[in-house]
């Protein structure tokens, strides 16, 4: 006849569930209703076991006086005398949930909570990390996977999120490029973590060559391999290098002097024939001669349309 013994167990990693042996064929169970079924038996065994806690089966106490290892599922089982039987039991895993692990952004440093029942892993490594801070992430690491796994003898509660990706990504602010429209030259701040284009071309810091007149430039930011630009970042900027317009003002003539005078407009040149004039009277011109003015841009500049670029002026009696 079989010698069977039910047990209950105080633990908190038992949960006051029952606990079914059968001495005759050596098998565990583990069972809420009386039902039996297979019971794994894991490392909370060996603790019961090194710390000498009395079992107790309802109407006995055990002293568990020996540990056992299963040599097919390499797990631990707690044996107990009582007289002349021996009394074999198991429990179920320990539940637990598992708590996240930090990182500071300042220090790139990833810390790993010490938390009994679970191992925390780093990307596909098979080694266990240490609890406590981990070493400084070196500059251009983007992510960290850690990944958490249940100890021998824990299980993880339904709910538990066990699979964290770190965004290790240094956030950045990228400075405007500047634009100097007398000169069409565009210079790139330098900005640790900022890659600036030029239509979709990488470009250096600093000045770059004038650009095309009339023509828009696009510069464009992006982060740099190990960054990222902040949400609120402005990333592109356009530029336009066109000349200024403006509008000639005609010289005015002194018929009594035969002085022409030459008006002071930004942008504007006056000639008589290719000499440039100095804004200002002028010589009196040569009687019965017709002397002809002109006007051309200065560099940067263009006319409007209503301009008058010619005059011409005849000093007679």
């Amino acid at each position: 006849m079989r010698n069977e013994v039910y047990a209950n167990y105080h633990e908190k990693f038992v949960k006051n569930t029952i606990i079914y042996a059968s001495l005759d064929t050596n098998l565990l169970y583990f069972s809420k209703n009386m039902t039996p079924k297979d019971l794994v038996s894991k490392k909370e065994l060996k603790n019961l076991f090194e710390k000498g806690l009395i079992i107790d089966d309802g109407r006995n106490l055990y002293k568990p006086v020996k540990l056992s290892k299963n040599p097919e599922t390499n797990e631990y089982n707690v044996i107990v005398y009582d007289e002349t039987e021996a009394h074999v039991f198991s429990s179920e895993d320990s539940e637990v949930f598992p708590l996240s692990p930090t990182y500071n952004a300042d220090t790139r440093v990833i810390t790993i909570p010490d938390q009994d029942g679970v191992l925390y892993f780093k990307g596909s490594s098979e080694t266990a990390l240490v609890p406590g801070a981990q070493t400084a992430l070196a500059i251009g690491v983007e992510s960290v996977t850690i990944t958490a796994k249940p100890d021998e003898g824990y299980t993880f509660d339904p709910e538990s999120v066990f699979v964290w990706e770190i965004d290790t990504r240094i956030e950045v602010t990228p400075a405007a490029p500047t634009f100097n429209d007398s000169t069409g030259v565009i210079t790139i701040p330098s900005e640790t973590g900022c890659i600036y284009k030029i239509n979709d071309l990488v470009v250096q810091s600093g000045q770059q060559d004038p650009i095309a007149k009339d023509t828009e430039v696009v510069v464009t930011v992006v982060a740099d391999q190990g960054y990222k630009l902040n949400k609120d970042s402005i990333v592109e900027w356009t530029f336009e290098w066109s000349d200024i317009e403006v509008t000639t003002v005609a010289p005015t003539f002194n018929d009594t002097t035969g002085v022409i005078t030459i008006p002071d407009v930004e942008g504007v040149i006056y000639k008589i024939g290719d000499t440039a004039l100095v804004a200002g009277p002028q010589e009196p011109i040569t009687k019965d001669l017709e002397v002809i003015v002109t006007a051309t841009p200065d560099e940067g500049y263009k006319f409007s349309a209503e301009s008058v670029t010619q005059w011409t002026f005849e000093w007679s009696d």
